[in-house]
């Protein structure tokens, strides 16, 4: 199931919002288990990649609250999106990355009405935005091909997002892993990743099972971000 919906719909794409991603899979699931005679069921596992791990991962913990007539079974994450403020960090040192924090900043501007001039180096402001309306198919072919088209300084940023408020607040928030996951979580990440750093994922793992959720961790050397999903699959 889709955390995005297609173009028409009001209001900005909330991206790297967990609540919002959770209530999106637990809506399209709903929906399908209410379709007669294909066999659908309540049960379903989430599965979700970069970006849909993070909202994998919230479905995990918004699932009994918001969907109790649903069964979440497990919960699978491909080098998911957790510690933000971390990620963030990483991320400027990659031009995929530094396209992905873009691409947040100005989903967060449009939702909550936090000013872009706060954060971004007025120069690069035309360029969050121009990144921000671009739709992108491949996660990392497009993103690196976007950014070379105007490439955004290495400290296109005027702050820490992840430490200076109101942005601090909304990263703090939609990090994963602060209610209880109570399935079976499947986490793969691979070593080579430049985007999703293995370190946060590892220490993410970590605070999981320090949590009491039951966890499997799988390691995989060579590959990077955008090959995991099919990889990683039994």
């Amino acid at each position: 199931m889709a955390t995005r919906w297609s173009p028409g719909t009001a209001g900005p794409h909330p991206y790297l919002i967990g609540a919002s991603e959770a209530h999106a899979v637990l809506d399209s699931v709903r929906a399908l288990a209410g379709i007669r005679d294909i066999g659908a069921s309540n049960r379903f596992i989430v599965w979700g990649h970069s970006q849909g791990g993070q909202a994998a991962l919230f479905t995990g913990q918004l699932a009994e609250r918001y969907a109790p007539d649903l069964r979440l079974l497990g919960v699978v994450a491909a080098a998911p999106a957790t510690e933000l403020g971390q990620l963030f960090d990483d991320d400027l040192t990659s031009a995929a990355g530094k396209v992905l924090t873009a691409m947040t900043l100005y989903a967060w501007n449009k939702l909550y009405g936090f000013p872009l001039a706060e954060a971004v180096d007025a120069p690069a402001i035309p360029e969050v935005e121009r990144i921000g309306e671009t739709c992108i198919d491949s996660i990392v072919g497009d993103l690196e091909d976007l950014e070379s088209q105007r490439p955004l300084k290495h400290k296109f940023l005027k702050i820490d997002p992840a430490k200076q408020p109101p942005w601090a607040d909304v990263t703090a928030a939609n990090v994963p892993g602060q209610e209880p996951i109570r399935v079976p979580v499947f986490i793969a990440q691979w070593l080579a990743d430049k985007i999703v750093h293995p370190s946060v994922t590892e220490e993410f793992v970590t605070i999981l099972c320090a949590r009491d959720t039951t966890v499997r961790f799988l390691k995989v050397p060579d590959f990077g971000h955008p090959t995991i999903p099919e990889r990683s699959a039994p």
